[in-house]
């Protein structure tokens, strides 16, 4: 098939649709009179037109009464939803992934809830308060993952309020290194995070901020 007969299967529609608007424009033209029945019949040949230009070109109506183009005279399908993210939300044991703004990537478990916790020698503790510790593992999954604990883990009381973990040590468990922990593929780390918490509130949740792309994790503790 040569480049002519090439030119002609792509635009087939505009080759009939023109000529037969115009003419039928002519035949309105010769009518006796140009006053409101010729107006109108041009706007019928004029709708017509469109018409047929729309259905035999397989275009579909656009926004803004433009024809948008299609390949094969069907029109687009509707988008898909997306699924939702898999809920951050879950009972002490469960692990969370976290990926960094460097694409680094870990693991971290809320391992164990010591309520209350016995506070390090020469700890002050806040008269009417207690000490919670939550203790974390952190597994290192690829690249080298670093940040702190003093920054990453909250409590949320039976009172609904959020408590920042403290830099208050706890008997037998460590809070990394001075809250910091770094972790490379297949290394795990564990500590604690303190809490000083009123002794009338009981432990609701404990939480994991920070997530780059997915919010907060949240382990539940009590009802």
């Amino acid at each position: 098939m040569g480049p002519g007969a090439d030119r002609q299967s792509k635009v087939p529609c505009v080759n009939w649709i023109v000529p037969l608007s115009l003419g039928h424009r002519q035949w309105a033209d010769r009518l006796p009179g140009k006053g409101m029945l010729n107006m109108n019949l041009r706007l019928i040949v004029g709708a017509l037109a469109a018409s047929l230009l729309v259905a035999g070109c397989g275009g579909t109506i656009a926004p803004g009464g433009t024809v948008a183009p299609s390949s094969n005279g069907v029109a687009p399908a509707a988008p898909t939803a997306t699924a939702a993210p898999a809920p951050l939300t879950g009972p002490v044991g469960t692990p969370f992934t976290d990926t960094d703004a460097m694409n680094n990537v870990m693991k971290v478990t809320l391992t164990g809830v010591s309520d209350p916790a016995q506070p390090g020698p020469y700890t002050p503790v806040t008269n009417g308060d207690r000490l919670v510790a939550a203790k974390f593992s952190i597994t290192g999954v690829s690249g080298t993952f670093s940040s702190d604990v003093f920054i990453d883990a909250s409590l949320v009381g039976s009172d609904e309020q959020t408590y920042q973990a403290t830099p208050l040590p706890v008997n037998g468990c460590t809070s990394f290194k001075s809250g910091t922990y770094s972790v490379t593929p297949g290394v795990t780390s564990v500590g604690c995070a303190a809490f000083e918490v009123p002794t009338a509130v009981h432990v609701a949740k404990i939480q994991w901020g920070g997530f780059l792309n997915s919010g907060i994790a949240t382990w539940t503790v009590g009802g």
